[in-house]
């Protein structure tokens, strides 16, 4: 086999190696919808001793739309809940894994699993964070506000979901129940269908033919409740205060960040710890750490106090509140950082 021939051969295998493992991911994005691929070919040829060169006609192929999502749950675990219980929160990641601009609507539906959870409501992240606050985050309203995701621009190709279920009583402790989200792209009639199926000139603008990605143009993940006779829940708060005594996030503004750590039900939790990251772009202020309005030291130093600043969890917070009885008052953590 000659030189050039063993070349081709063996990037012809690499090829096909990498196209086998990418498998479905090698769907995802490439050439933005409505691109214009256009090639001219020329001819050129000595005639009566002069070079002539002629071109032909362009030939423009313009690149349809891939309609492809993905659903990925993004809390971890099983979420204990009481029975009866009200929106309990599941998070979850919606994608647009083609190549322009898709919108979609979302279903939350309950799945038996030993019980069904009632669906409640949908909250779309609308700062970003990863979060569920129903006062900054927004209430989906199907066709009212269905995500528009972007594949082409990194910053709006995603958005967290927030799906909230209501869980029935009289469950005993152990039960399961799982809650499923969905995704349907609004561009593919009747999703799911067979992936390759082509929907004329339904890509972005009109102008270009549609077709159906390997989900067939939704997607769905489950999450898991699982009753409990004790639930523990944390909110978090923040409060801005500015070197000029206002409440604007400038750099060098202090961020006091507040937890509040609840056990409900009937028992007690054992070795409760309370772990908090130290957010990019702003720096921990040493020794502002409190519980229930008692300072804390950074140090690792039980039995002095049970929390630490970057020892037991790197560049995060970490406050042991020992064995918490449910049914008691909440424990309050705080401290802060200032914007860099």
């Amino acid at each position: 086999m000659k030189a050039k021939q063993r070349w081709r051969y063996a990037w012809g295998v690499a090829l096909a190696i990498t196209l086998l493992l990418l498998g479905s991911s090698s769907w995802a994005v490439g050439t933005a919808a409505n691109t214009d691929i256009t090639n001219t070919a020329s001819v050129s040829a000595t005639v009566g001793g002069l070079l002539v060169t002629v071109a032909s006609n362009p030939e423009v192929v313009t690149v349809a739309e891939l309609l492809d999502v993905n659903v990925t749950r993004l809390t971890p675990g099983n979420v204990l809940v009481n029975s009866p219980a009200s929106n309990q929160v599941l998070a979850f990641r919606v994608t647009n894994l083609g190549n322009g601009v898709d919108d979609y609507t979302l279903q939350g539906l309950g799945v038996l699993n030993g019980f069904t959870p009632a669906f409640s409501d949908i909250f779309l992240d609308a700062d970003g964070d990863g979060l569920l606050n129903t006062g900054i985050d927004t209430l989906y309203v199907p066709g009212g506000n269905d995500p528009i995701l972007d594949a082409n621009n990194p910053a709006a190709d995603d958005i967290v979901v927030f799906l909230r279920m209501d869980i029935p009583a009289a469950l005993a402790t152990g039960d399961l129940g799982d809650a499923q989200l969905a995704a349907i792209s609004n561009g593919v009639p009747g999703a799911p269908v067979a992936p390759g199926t082509v929907f004329a000139l339904g890509g972005d603008g009109g102008t270009v033919d549609a077709i159906a990605g390997p989900s067939g143009g939704t997607d769905q993940d489950l999450g898991t409740y699982q009753v409990s006779v004790i639930a523990i829940s944390v909110t978090k708060t923040s409060v801005v205060v500015d070197p000029f005594g206002g409440t604007q996030p400038v750099p060098g503004a202090t961020i006091t960040y507040t937890l509040t750590v609840t056990v409900t039900g009937v028992g007690t939790a054992n070795n409760v710890l309370v772990t908090d990251s130290i957010p990019g772009n702003t720096t921990y202020v040493f020794s502002s750490m409190t519980l229930n309005g008692g300072g804390l030291t950074d140090a690792s130093d039980s039995p002095t106090d049970e929390a630490d600043f970057n020892i037991t969890n790197a560049s995060a917070i970490t406050v042991g509140l020992g064995n918490v009885v449910a049914g008691g008052a909440a424990d309050v953590v705080t401290f802060d950082v200032v914007i860099n």
